[in-house]
């Protein structure tokens, strides 16, 4: 069984990640609007409107509704994508690294341990950035202490990370432990996780059209004001 079916009613009563709290405010304000119109309904102000009145903007909000849920999940299933990719370019990344990089001393051996850690600290630094979140513990134990400290102060932290794989990369080429072909692959794989970054930023700072939102907004306001009417 998995995860989420057996922990149903605590992802069912979760707040964190959910809506709840955003949406409180607002349901609040339509419940005493509510209340509002039922003590005229009952004091005989004819406030009552046809059931079928609102049939029309129903409609048309269920199918603005069921669109933006639609978008949403594909802004959701194509971030998945990316990080996969991500996921994917690291592993593929680092098994070329350990083993197309020659040792020909006893530091060579800690220095691709060191950019392997920073690869990881790539995918950890991303996670932090598009959730906004500082550079915290979890990159302290992959990275050197001044590299921790440049990269609280960086102001796109993977980026300053794949900088410093890609510097790494480059020496070894000029050191010649990687010939032509290899330093050429491995940049190609480099570049394949910095795209997916940008796909992830994209997914984040791209925001639904302004006239969308102010159209499902105002509809929306509408038939929360007006159902406490029907009757």
């Amino acid at each position: 069984m998995s995860l989420e079916k057996r922990r149903w009613l605590r992802l069912a009563l979760q707040l964190k990640g959910s809506i709840i709290l955003s949406v409180l405010p607002r349901s609040f304000f339509c419940g005493l609007f509510g209340l509002v119109i039922t003590a005229f309904h009952i004091y005989k102000f004819p406030v009552s409107l046809p059931f079928l009145a609102s049939l029309i903007p129903n409609i048309v909000l269920g199918l603005l509704l069921v669109f933006r849920t639609n978008t949403a999940y594909d802004r959701y299933w194509e971030g998945r994508k990316c990080w996969g990719k991500i996921i994917n370019g690291v592993r593929n990344l680092s098994r070329r690294i350990w083993l197309a990089v020659e040792e020909k001393d006893g530091s060579d051996r800690e220095d691709k341990i060191a950019v392997l850690n920073l690869l990881v600290a790539f995918a950890v630094s991303t996670k932090l950035h598009l959730r906004q979140d500082p550079i915290n513990h979890e990159l302290k134990n992959l990275i050197a202490p001044h590299q921790y400290t440049k990269l609280q102060e960086a102001t796109n932290p993977p980026l300053q990370v794949s900088l410093w794989i890609a510097d790494y990369l480059q020496g070894q080429h000029q050191y010649d432990r990687l010939n032509i072909h290899q330093l050429t692959a491995m940049h190609e794989l480099l570049d394949i996780i910095v795209d997916q970054l940008g796909g992830c930023e994209r997914i984040l700072k791209t925001p639904m059209p302004l006239a969308y939102a102010i159209h499902l907004k105002q509809l929306l306001l509408l038939y929360c004001l007006s159902l406490p009417f029907k009757w």
